[in-house]
């Protein structure tokens, strides 16, 4: 609790406050509401190796329609660059998979990587966007190229960060 946390603290920093601040009846009162006010937080569940596996194996797979795989390309990125679903649709720039030799052979040691504009609104407005560099491992677990696939789907589908203003756009019934 933040009253031991507190005590602990005074006592290994040998700081000259008297530990009975934290027996106060307010101090005491102020941490009892806000830990009744604090839900617990769940984390979401942490993907699998084989949920991983089963989204590089949609991108590489040709059977499957492009729309699928562009989102299951979408969502593997995601997850390599630890990125959330909406930052994920914000970047503007499109991504590209380094070396290119990586890119034009689908396979070897590569990283895709992009630039993602952060909006911080605590920041000055001169500071307030700014660029953000976003990578994730292009090799998998299961398709060694499944980022430059992805990233030749998209070409293939008419897909451009730039020209779109997203990376992912919303999914239609087109």
């Amino acid at each position: 609790t933040f009253q031991k946390a507190g005590k602990f603290t005074t006592v290994k920093l040998g700081l000259h406050t008297g530990l009975r601040m934290f027996q106060d009846s307010l101090v005491t009162g102020l941490v009892t509401t806000n830990l009744q006010r604090k839900g617990l937080v769940k984390e979401a569940v942490p993907y699998t190796v084989q949920a991983v596996t089963a989204l590089e194996l949609a991108v590489v797979d040709e059977t499957l329609q492009r729309p699928l795989r562009i989102r299951a390309g979408f969502a593997r990125f995601c997850i390599g660059a630890r990125l959330r679903h909406g930052d994920g649709t914000r970047i503007a720039i499109e991504p590209a998979v380094l070396p290119h030799s990586a890119y034009v052979a689908e396979k070897g040691h590569a990283f895709i990587e992009t630039t993602a504009t952060v909006v911080k609104t605590s920041q000055t407005r001169k500071r307030m966007k700014r660029p953000i560099p976003i990578a994730a491992h292009a090799w998998g677990l299961a398709a060694e190229g499944w980022a430059a696939r992805w990233l030749k789907l998209r070409e293939q589908a008419g897909l451009n960060a730039q020209a779109d203003g997203t990376l992912q756009p919303a999914c239609g019934a087109d």
